[in-house]
């Protein structure tokens, strides 16, 4: 894992202003550009989502390091 990849646990806002935590990292060990580096976080209503760690920052600002009762 990179440093400035987002750390499992942090809270971050979508730019809907929508929270989200973060759950963990994917494909960290991998170059291969088929399988890039994404995002798993999960919603305050529980929902599951994933995305590519390239477009995390443009969508995503941080609220907190710590999640929001997980």
């Amino acid at each position: 894992m990179m440093s400035d990849d987002p750390k499992s646990g942090s809270v971050w806002k979508h730019h809907s202003g929508r929270l989200y935590t973060v759950l963990f990292m994917t494909n960290i060990d991998e170059d291969d550009p088929t399988y890039p580096r994404t995002v798993v976080y999960v919603g305050a209503n529980g929902k599951l989502w994933s995305g590519p760690l390239n477009d995390w920052y443009r969508r995503m600002e941080l609220v907190t390091g710590r999640s929001f009762g997980l």
